[in-house]
């Protein structure tokens, strides 16, 4: 009883504040307006409406000039141990490696374990930045 109390005393509240009373079995739905149907397949009226389409090729080369300014450092470390190549080329070191000089800019660092586990890193080093690179295989 208190239930059904609390629930009329709702609706009686609601439609005292002016909103919208509960939908009832004999309310119709909006009409709909009619919709012309699409073809399947395009024929001569629709293809006559629609202009050819245009084929464009973009081809955009964008060179970042070098960033001038003393060397950054680069300090690597990894665990077990790896090789350390920055920009394909062997860096000559095992991790971990401290205060490896690279020109500023985009590099492509590198750590090959023994066990053959890569892992690459892209970074951009500023002039005269100390980058630190950890990870774990």
């Amino acid at each position: 009883m208190t239930a059904t109390f609390a629930r009329i005393g709702l609706l009686a509240a609601v439609g005292l504040w002016g909103c919208a009373p509960e939908p009832t079995l004999d309310t119709a739905p909006p009409a709909l307006l009619p919709m012309k149907p699409l073809p399947a397949s395009p024929n001569e009226e629709t293809r006559a409406a629609v202009p050819e389409a245009v084929k464009v090729e973009l081809a955009v080369e964008v060179t970042l000039p070098a960033a001038e300014g003393p060397p950054g450092r680069l300090w690597v470390h990894a665990m077990p141990w790896a090789r350390v190549f920055v920009d394909g080329e062997d860096s000559g070191r095992w991790t971990p490696v401290r205060a490896l000089q690279v020109s500023p800019g985009h590099h492509l660092v590198e750590l090959r374990a023994a066990g053959g586990a890569e892992h690459r890193v892209e970074v951009y080093v500023t002039p005269g930045e100390d980058l630190r690179i950890v990870h774990q295989f």
